[in-house]
């Protein structure tokens, strides 16, 4: 599917290069890319991005999407047969759950309210918007900043 070089998301544009240049995304590239690094290894480093995040609402926010859009992103790069560290690395990201430092007690995303990373927070908006795509193939759509309704 041909389609420029960024993403849309409601509130801005994300070049997909700026993607590419996370640390998210470069963490999960090497899944596909490399087949010597592992989903657990991935795992550690991505857990290590949360707790460095978790802190601070908008960063929180910033590394959840990363995270999905990068998975989004790499899992259309890559055939299927290079995909199984990917699935893998989200199995065992699921068994993993964020403590908010402040409580103790599980983080809660405040967005769609889901425990970090046990309830895949962001990704279902994130995916939602991707999948929605497929009627715009220039543009891959992705939530890269929070809506803040009132409520």
């Amino acid at each position: 599917m041909a389609r420029d070089n960024e993403t849309r998301s409601k509130w801005r544009i994300i070049k997909i290069d700026e993607l590419e240049s996370t640390p998210e995304f470069l963490i999960l590239s090497k899944l596909v890319e490399q087949g010597d690094k592992t989903p657990t290894t991935a795992v550690k480093q991505i857990l290590e991005l949360t707790t460095l995040n978790r802190g601070d609402p908008d960063d929180l926010e910033g590394h959840l999407v990363n995270t999905a859009c990068s998975l989004i992103e790499l899992s259309e790069r890559s055939a299927p047969e290079q995909q199984s560290n990917l699935v893998t690395f989200v199995a065992e990201l699921s068994k993993n759950t964020i403590l908010d430092p402040n409580t103790g007690e599980p983080l809660i995303y405040a967005i769609d309210r889901n425990i970090v990373w046990t309830g895949f927070p962001a990704f279902s908006w994130t995916f939602g918007d991707a999948l929605r795509s497929v009627c715009m193939p220039s543009l891959m759509l992705v939530v890269a900043k929070s809506y803040q309704s009132s409520t």
